[in-house]
């Protein structure tokens, strides 16, 4: 990856604060292991996705034309 490229990146990270996914965990709570979005489906009330996937879930979307795809018009 060139120079500029990585500076552009680390920025754009900053700007959007994006953190590492092993960051988002922290490893001292065993939630994770005890795994209770099995059973509370309304468990979480915030997700974070990145820009490119949400980028790629709008151009699918919009794919579909006036039909409805995932649950978006």
């Amino acid at each position: 990856m060139k120079q500029d490229t990585k500076i552009a990146l680390q920025r754009w990270e900053l700007e959007n604060d994006i953190v590492e996914e092993n960051l988002l965990f922290n490893e001292s709570d065993n939630s994770h292991d005890l795994r209770p979005w099995e059973k509370d489906e309304q468990y979480f009330k915030k997700v974070k996705i990145s820009a490119l996937a949400l980028l790629k879930m709008v151009m699918h979307a919009k794919s579909g034309g006036n039909i409805e795809v995932m649950g978006l018009f």
